[in-house]
């Protein structure tokens, strides 16, 4: 391990120039080895499963103890990928030990290069304004609603737009009935014929589909594009059910996305198909090469830690991320970081809300962290725990600006971990048999000394004067 710091040390050094496998040492290359020997206990399954496997090194990559050449030159350039990303990038950790490892990152983006091709993303049938709610809540988190899926997976299909499309119409729908259904992205993907399947579509109009269609249960339809890389014939013969949304709206802008998101989850399409998203383990990412959407994602959250934030919803697993989630600086201006806050839509909720969530804090650390147990509703800051009201709990702030005094789960600044944050101070209780108790203080400055007397759970002070009086104490 120390060996590979050294090495990381040593490509950040260097202007993070490509370096040839065949120029390392033998030293590195060795460490080169090693850890790919570990990438591949850990990740070559599911990477094999999903369809990030290289043709060059499907055979090759079962085998544990030994690599080939191809092999060791895709993981040593993911190395120095893992070392750029992290340059200027403080505050978010990075690292080779994902599902994409052994993709050059030329047969990433060819991944997200034709998510939006041939189709108009800047289409503004839907645009309206977004309606004002009455509390902007300092911090805002609906990963940990019962109306919140389990992370997926789109695997080797470019249909994210279905994965985003259809995680934020069952998130819209459970805060409409309080109802949480897991419903067919296949459907959408296969069936929806305004898009292109596994290559490509688009959100909006997909939450239109599923508005006006209706869709089918997960597990009456499931999906299997991500294993075959394949869009697959539509197939209706499962009974599709009807959701409580209404009309999509499309938006854009910082304080659109943060008012949207007091209200519901949100799609948004961003610019991933970078060496930034592909390595990204943890933090707050204060950086996002280029400046093209590229793919489409769900915006769970909001809140503040070492800078503003919005939680991201991924469709890469569980296993990618901070178990399945990436957090981005919010307040950038602009189209916000890696362009979160340029193309917004999320479908109108419709009938009678019953039990939606309240949203709570859930900030990012600095290794992924296990998810908190589901509540019947999120929680908003600066609430202490989740509640289960009729609407969103909200703090009473006009902007979500301070940072509140209950926090948990919250991002630190990698790779320094902080402990824990309460809402009060722990006081330690009086014992009650305890009827008197004489303790004295020695005040180190003046030598003078305070009597307390304890009877009954009444304290009352005594000052002992000598030149001056001791004003303050406290009892361990």
């Amino acid at each position: 391990m120390k060996t590979s710091l050294l090495f990381l040390s040593a490509l950040s050094a260097s202007a993070l120039a490509r370096v040839a496998y065949s120029s390392l040492s033998d030293d590195e290359q060795a460490d080169v080895k090693q850890q790919l020997t570990k990438w591949k206990t850990l990740y070559a399954p599911l990477a094999s499963q999903h369809g990030y496997v290289p043709e060059a090194a499907i055979e090759s990559v079962s085998v544990v103890d030994s690599h080939t050449d191809e092999e060791l030159a895709r993981f040593h350039n993911t190395l120095q990928d893992v070392a750029k990303a992290q340059s200027n990038k403080p505050h978010a950790v990075f690292s080779p030990f994902n599902v994409f490892a052994l993709l050059t990152q030329a047969e990433f983006d060819n991944m997200f290069k034709n998510s939006f091709a041939g189709l108009n993303v800047t289409a503004t049938h839907h645009v309206r304004a977004v309606e004002s709610v009455d509390t902007i809540a300092s911090s805002i988190d609906w990963s940990t609603s019962k109306c919140s899926s389990s992370e997926k997976n789109q695997g080797d299909c470019g249909d994210c737009w279905a994965f985003s499309a259809v995680g934020t119409s069952e998130f819209a729908h459970c805060i409409a009935t309080g109802e949480n259904l897991d419903l067919s992205e296949q459907q959408v993907a296969s069936c929806d014929i305004g898009s292109n399947g596994c290559n490509g579509g688009i959100a909006p109009d997909a939450i239109d589909y599923v508005h006006n269609n209706g869709i089918c249960l997960e597990s009456a339809y499931p999906y299997v594009s991500g294993t075959t890389g394949q869009t697959g014939s539509c197939q209706m013969s499962c009974a599709k059910k009807t959701l409580s949304i209404g009309d999509t709206v499309t938006t854009e802008g910082e304080a659109a996305l943060v008012s949207a998101l007091n209200s519901q989850p949100v799609s948004v399409l961003v610019e991933a198909g970078n060496e930034v998203w592909r390595n990204y383990q943890s933090g707050i990412v204060t950086q996002c090469p280029g400046a093209q959407v590229d793919h489409a994602v769900i915006a769970v959250g909001y809140g503040t830690s070492t800078h503003d934030y919005y939680k991201i919803k991924n469709s890469w697993g569980a296993q990618w991320g901070e178990s399945g989630y990436i957090y981005l600086q919010r307040g950038v201006g602009g189209k916000g970081m890696c362009n979160v806050v340029e193309y917004i839509s999320f479908p109108t909720l419709t009938g009678s809300t019953v039990d939606p969530p309240s949203p709570s804090t859930s900030k990012p650390t600095a290794s992924p962290t296990t998810k908190p147990p589901q509540t019947s509703a999120p929680t908003v800051k600066p609430t202490s725990l989740p509640t289960a009201t009729s609407q969103p709990t909200t703090s009473p702030t006009s902007l979500p600006t301070a940072k509140p005094a209950t926090a948990t789960n919250e991002p630190t600044v990698p790779p320094t971990t902080t402990s824990s944050e309460t809402s009060a101070p722990t006081v330690k209780p009086i014992n009650k048999s305890q009827k008197r108790r004489w303790c004295s203080v020695y005040h180190k400055a003046k030598r003078q000394v305070c009597i307390i007397w304890i009877y009954q759970f009444h304290l009352l002070i005594c000052t002992v004067y000598v030149s001056e009086c001791c004003e303050h104490m406290t009892l361990d």
